[in-house]
């Protein structure tokens, strides 16, 4: 069986990585991570950026083997979204 991973954020830069350090235990492994905010202010998406364009994501956190993607749901998209 294959479990996609999908983790709601906003605001959650001071909680994010350490929600995926606990994903990197999971066995087995997810098939793939997909981190979606819905239009953080306090640096959330910078973290996540910065854990799926490398560093973390590609080496350490996920082992190089489970998709990592970041859905950023924008205010505009949102107000759209729920008119």
């Amino acid at each position: 069986m294959e479990v996609s991973i999908i983790i709601p954020t906003l605001n959650e830069a001071r909680f994010l990585e350490r929600t995926l350090a606990h994903v990197r235990q999971l066995r087995p492994r997810p098939k793939e991570v997909v981190i979606v905010d819905g239009g953080s202010t306090d640096g959330t998406i910078a973290i996540a950026e910065g854990i799926v364009a490398g560093g973390l994501a590609t080496s350490d956190l996920l082992n190089k083997k489970v998709p990592l993607t970041l859905l950023h749901c924008t205010p505009k998209f949102r107000a759209e979204l729920f008119r």
